[in-house]
């Protein structure tokens, strides 16, 4: 078979959207397998990265002979508690503790409320397990995880399956790529699953369509437009703007970069008053107010204060300096 080494880097990834009763699920189809003890992509071979067990689906992510001796592991176990999973696994890999595994667990509880757990010999098994809400849930397990969330926090369910596949396509290297499994699953079991054909090495071909993208936060009544600028450094929303229309706001919200500390900038137009704020490190805010009644309030992280209205009003936490050719006070 045609191997391509990739490093020592372990392949494979799994995109999820999660509601409160289902899951939308991308998992790439690239095959990878340890060689002496290095790791390498099977450039010419695709495989299925996950079983179904009743309502649970599990992806399994690491080597490729161990992955399909635990698939077919737990095919055929009787027992399908998390617990017992973790064990079956777990003895499955102490055979040969070089090679590498991870499992996904997407499943629900006994409410059929969306539970996922994962885990895996790089953090000794120990399980990291979410419970569902009623607010879409977006995560990305596996391979480039960290550059996959960024474009994940995006994806709209009505979309799901063609933006998840774009996402692939823009991360798709030696690593991930070739084909994609999208599995739609419920409390019943898989309503429908297709494979996507992938465009390999096209990476950050597709990036470009989320540098700007709209969609609505909460549902029904209480839910507002929100749209999302930029596709951020990959830790959570810095060097993101957003903007969105809440209530009785309309809000212009930019998070800095960790190189200065990830902080908040916030331009806020609302019915009593028009603000703009500028977080510390600390958590402290700079200000500038506009109010209702056209008073104009100035505010220094440390307390100090310059209000103009009718009369205005200054307060120092430090010194007051006055300095100017001629001072006049009548």
């Amino acid at each position: 078979m045609k191997l391509k080494q990739n490093g020592g880097m372990k392949m494979s990834l799994a995109i999820s959207l999660t509601g409160r009763d289902w899951h939308i699920i991308g998992i790439d189809r690239a095959v990878s397998t340890s060689v002496e003890g290095k790791n390498y992509r099977v450039a010419s071979m695709s495989a299925q990265k996950y079983v179904i067990a009743g309502n649970k689906l599990y992806f399994v992510c690491g080597d490729f002979e161990l992955g399909n001796r635990v698939k077919r592991l737990i095919q055929e176990s009787n027992d399908h508690r998390t617990d017992n999973i973790i064990n079956l696994v777990k003895t499955e890999w102490s055979k040969n503790k070089d090679e590498y595994i991870a499992i996904g667990i997407y499943g629900f509880d006994k409410r059929g409320t969306t539970k996922l757990t994962f885990f895996g010999s790089g953090n000794n098994f120990t399980p990291l397990t979410a419970h569902g809400k009623e607010v879409i849930g977006r995560v990305a397990y596996g391979f480039k995880q960290q550059e996959a969330m960024p474009l994940v926090r995006q994806v709209n369910q009505e979309n799901a399956e063609i933006e998840i596949v774009k996402i692939f396509e823009a991360l798709s290297c030696e690593e991930v790529g070739g084909e994609v499994d999208i599995i739609y699953l419920t409390p019943n079991g898989v309503i429908s699953s297709q494979t996507y054909q992938l465009k390999e090495n096209l990476e950050k071909m597709r990036v470009k369509d989320y540098k700007l993208h709209c969609y609505f936060e909460n549902t029904g009544y209480d839910s507002f437009p929100v749209m999302e600028w930029g596709v951020g450094s990959g830790n959570g929303d810095a060097e993101m703007t957003k903007m969105y229309k809440k209530d009785q706001d309309f809000v212009i919200e930019y998070t800095t970069s960790e190189s200065i500390g990830k902080r908040k900038k916030l331009f806020k137009i609302g019915d009593e008053k028009i603000l703009i704020s500028s977080a510390m490190n600390s958590g402290a805010l700079s200000l500038i107010e506009i109010a209702d009644d056209g008073t104009i309030r100035l505010q220094h992280h440390s307390g100090s204060v310059l209000e103009i209205g009718q009369n205005i009003t200054i307060k120092a936490a430090g010194n007051i300096k006055l300095e100017g050719q001629r001072i006049d006070l009548n």
